[in-house]
């Protein structure tokens, strides 16, 4: 089993902000799950 990964409060307000002002400008093929949320909620974290 995978351990979570902890972001802090900043981190993850910061990449939800993000996530929400880009997602209109660039619209998913297909329909997005809350694991797609959760994965690129990890990437925009690492930037």
């Amino acid at each position: 089993m995978r351990k979570a990964i902890k972001f802090s409060p900043e981190v993850r307000e910061r990449a939800v902000r993000l996530l929400q002002e880009h997602r209109s400008k660039y619209p998913p093929p297909r329909k997005v799950t809350w694991q797609d949320d959760a994965t690129m909620l990890a990437w925009v974290s690492s930037l």
